[in-house]
């Protein structure tokens, strides 16, 4: 949203909000800056140090209730594990919403911990809700039944993956499946 008056900005002075408005109006080159601001270091250390930032990305129906539901895991997640989830709700369409769910953590032990334990339980609660990530980390890749992806099709893709890229080129490290 861009403001006429700065007056009527009440996030004139803040960096964050200014960078994420540049960026929603398609304008790309503060990118790595808006990234440094948020995760606290630079876009090629990002792995290294900084914030950590993990994303759970389901999809959901595009009703009210829907998306109440997913704020009551929220709150759920919150009282048990003291990790506050920030959302973003995008519409794909008038019948399906891709939510960005986020859990920023300090790189220290007990943070890494807990905001892997809040990872497990919006994978338990929006699966049970029938509500499936529409993009799986590679700690959850199979994780259970309920999960939109089963054991035979993760076979299929490790063998495409196999087949399509034989030495890992495209998809190695972390992001191999």
């Amino acid at each position: 949203m861009v403001w006429s008056d700065s007056s009527t900005n009440p996030y004139q002075d803040d960096i964050v909000a200014n960078l994420v408005a540049a960026a929603y109006q398609g304008d790309t080159k503060y990118h790595d800056i808006l990234l440094e601001k948020t995760l606290g270091t630079t876009p090629t250390e990002i792995d290294a140090e900084g914030k950590g930032w993990i994303f759970f990305l389901p999809l959901l129906p595009f009703s009210g209730q829907a998306i109440k539901q997913a704020y009551l895991h929220f709150d759920d997640i919150f009282e048990s594990t003291g990790v506050r989830c920030g959302a973003t709700i995008n519409t794909l369409s008038d019948q399906i919403i891709d939510l960005v769910v986020s859990i920023r953590f300090e790189r220290v032990e007990e943070e890494i911990s807990k905001a892997h334990q809040t990872l497990k339980l919006l994978h338990d609660k929006f699966s049970a809700s029938g509500f499936y990530p529409y993009r799986l980390d590679v700690e959850h890749p199979l994780a259970n039944s309920r999960n939109a992806r089963t054991l035979r099709e993760g076979e299929i893709i490790r063998s495409l993956q196999k087949t399509l890229d034989p030495k890992g080129i495209f998809a190695s490290g972390r992001y191999s499946y």
